[in-house]
């Protein structure tokens, strides 16, 4: 076995794990700061029922 090749082989090896890692932190930073935008919306309001308060009441001008 050459050692040039299986040093070579090693290289790629670090060179993809390292790859991989830097990735995966960019993504769990990525997933933080859209957690960090998500949870700066304001809350909504709930919105009235309109079966409750359409027609409950009728404006009769004489």
């Amino acid at each position: 076995m050459d050692v040039s090749s299986a040093s070579s082989a090693s290289q790629m090896d670090l060179r993809t794990q390292v790859s991989n890692e830097v990735q995966k932190r960019a993504q769990e930073i990525q997933a933080q700061n859209a957690q960090q935008l998500i949870n700066s919306l304001p809350q909504t309001q709930p919105t009235p029922d309109p079966e409750a308060t359409v027609g409950s009441q009728i404006n009769i001008f004489v």
